[in-house]
């Protein structure tokens, strides 16, 4: 939820939520969501290997 806060005050177009804590891998559809009801831009959860263009 945060995540989400900081997002919408820096007024970025996406959130990428990248190094999220292995206590939280069973949650983190629930947490992309919580972000996402925070910030109206693109919530995207990251995946391993995969490059996002700047």
């Amino acid at each position: 939820a945060e995540a989400g806060d900081v997002a919408a005050r820096a007024g970025v177009r996406r959130l990428i939520l990248a190094h999220i804590g292995a206590e939280y891998h069973a949650e983190i559809e629930a947490l992309a969501d919580e972000a996402r009801a925070r910030f109206a831009g693109e919530v995207e959860i990251a995946r391993e290997l995969v490059p996002y263009p700047l």
